[in-house]
């Protein structure tokens, strides 16, 4: 289990990585944090992640962010908001269920998955938390 977080404002251009701050409350190593912005899931398993974002979008309109797994953008976990009024914050939640499966039937070689958080629009990150959990 790990919990990252973001608490500092910090500005992120339109397609950007959203950054992470720090990581507390680190149990194992089946999860670990990258910094500024990566989480590396370490081992087969299931992995429940719930992440929340508060965004300040430089333009009124809809913010979605994007959960992207070793460098691929998710079609699935993804969460949206709008706002009619630019700086106006918006809260997005994703939760998801992440399988790690075996690289080439061999667990101990390779076997990362990276995960990152991409914003389609410009703004200020002035929160952010997720929280990785290994279920099986």
């Amino acid at each position: 289990m790990i919990q990252v977080y973001n608490n500092v404002n910090t500005s992120v251009v339109a397609g950007g990585i959203i950054p992470f701050s720090g990581s507390i409350n680190r149990r194992g190593c089946s999860a670990l944090f990258s910094s500024p912005n990566t989480i590396k899931l370490t081992q087969k398993g299931s992995y429940l992640i719930n992440a929340s974002f508060t965004y300040l979008p430089t333009a009124a309109g809809t913010v979605t962010i994007s959960m992207v797994i070793n460098g691929v953008t998710s079609t699935i976990n993804v969460g949206s908001s709008s706002t009619s009024t630019a700086g106006n914050p918006v809260n997005i939640s994703i939760p998801a269920l992440i399988r790690v499966n075996c690289n080439n039937n061999c667990c101990a070689i390779d076997n990362d998955t990276e995960i990152k958080y991409i914003v389609s629009v410009a703004g200020i990150i002035s929160s952010s938390e997720v929280v990785v959990t290994k279920i099986v």
